[in-house]
């Protein structure tokens, strides 16, 4: 279904948040010079920009046969994957699934995929990516090769939250400046910075140079001490999983660890919610060609960490990792399974390794690139202020109490100091 473009005198009065302009994205290398030398240049002329909007990604999928080798795309946007995530995580949350495409001067630009839930019990409506939990990056698909010039980005957001179904509230949240080699034209300059970055690492060409150059660091003299130590009570290899034997081995032992880790930490599981568990196991299945590979860890064929990442051509994309604790836990299991995945993935002639958000040290050692991220929240509707303000003064006034309360009191407490002092007060 492919919706007019509103006007945009209309647009800006009817959408309260102000969309990101030409400014060149927040990134480590992201300069005006280096937007001119990828040849990407925001442009107001006008051209003919149109928006298609799909019901459902078994319906993008269709289209999508015809443009995929023009396509540019991250593996958590693969249609493969976001079909596993509307029948699983989507339909546990009902949500609905749409992609919207644009096409500029009738050929295709870029396609992006959102989810649609109820905010409330009165009709409101959120607008989201289909994320939920189990995406890194959210970004569009890109069709290649893009023009010299582009529309600017609020232009391209306006075109597409029209064709998008009635929504009150949006969460768009983790859109990164880059997809792969190419600038994201929806880029969020002006949105809010997400609190955490991607981080990728290059991989070598030699394995053995790099392990030359990083080997007088603690992390590589710890992980080649925890060999042998493990190698003391067992055979250690990496298994990289090629049967359907080896894959249910290694994800039964990822969520089990995963699991109690969570418990350890005193964080909700993930993996109770509808749809999150048979989104892996449904990803870990796909096949002609398969995306995921899941590997392990293991000591006498006792599984002790886990990782299950996504793969295209020259890429590893790190999904769920995880590790055993207990007797194992002094070994850092976790991090001599990444040191072994990382020399498989260089001498398997991936160009880099992905290792997903997050600002853990260990990544900040291995990794030579970040990824910037974006969010973009708000009302976009008169029903969505007013379901914002109301949220807004009830935070304001449990503040208040809070505030009056004395320290260490509980609410019904509090009430019973305020009443008992009031009426000897009156007594006085």
């Amino acid at each position: 279904m492919v919706r007019d473009p509103i006007g945009d005198k209309r647009d800006r009065q009817s959408n309260p948040i102000q969309f990101c302009g030409a400014r060149p994205p927040h990134c480590r290398t992201m300069t005006s010079q280096s937007l001119a030398a990828a040849g990407t240049v925001f442009t107001r002329t006008p051209q003919a920009l149109s928006a298609t909007l799909h019901d459902s990604v078994a319906d993008f999928a269709a289209w999508w046969a015809a443009a995929r080798p023009q396509a540019c795309l991250l593996p958590f946007q693969d249609p493969r994957v976001m079909a596993v995530w509307e029948r699983t995580i989507g339909a546990g949350s009902g949500a609905r699934c749409h992609v919207v495409r644009l096409d500029l001067n009738g050929a295709p630009l870029l396609a992006i995929y959102f989810a649609l839930r109820p905010l409330n019990r009165r009709g409101l409506r959120l607008l989201t990516f289909m994320d939920g939990g189990v995406s890194d990056y959210n970004a569009p698909i890109l069709f290649e090769p893009l023009p010299n010039a582009l529309p600017p980005a609020n232009r391209l957001w306006r075109h597409i939250f029209a064709a998008l179904p009635r929504h009150d509230r949006i969460e768009l949240e983790k859109m990164p400046a880059t997809v792969k080699h190419l600038l994201n034209p929806l880029w969020l300059a002006d949105g809010k910075p997400h609190r955490t970055a991607g981080h990728v690492m290059t991989l070598p060409s030699a394995w053995d140079e790099l392990m030359q150059e990083k080997g007088k660091s603690k992390i590589v003299k710890a992980a080649k001490r925890n060999y042998r130590q493990l190698n003391e009570r067992g055979a250690v290899r990496l298994l990289m999983a090629h049967d359907l034997a080896e894959r249910d081995q290694i994800l039964d032992a990822m969520l089990a660890a995963k699991r109690d880790q969570l418990r350890r930490m005193g964080v909700s599981d993930i993996f109770a919610r509808p749809g999150v568990e048979d989104f892996y196991r449904q990803c870990a299945a796909i096949q002609n060609p398969p995306i995921t590979r899941l590997s392990g860890l293991l000591v006498n064929d006792e599984v002790v960490a886990t990782n299950m990442g996504f793969v295209d051509a020259h890429h590893f994309c790190g999904v769920l990792t995880s590790f055993s604790q207990g007797p194992w836990a002094r070994y850092s299991c976790g991090h001599l399974h990444l040191q072994m995945l990382l020399r498989w993935a260089s001498e398997s002639g991936l160009r880099s390794f992905d290792f997903g958000i997050g600002d853990e040290d260990y990544k900040k050692f291995w990794c030579d690139r970040d990824i910037a991220l974006r969010d973009m929240q708000g009302p976009v509707s008169v029903a969505g202020r007013a379901h914002d303000l109301f949220y807004s003064l009830r935070g304001h006034a449990r503040g208040a109490f809070r505030h009056v309360c004395l320290p260490g009191r509980t609410g019904a407490k509090c009430r019973a100091d305020r009443s008992s002092g009031t009426a000897r007060n009156g007594a006085a």
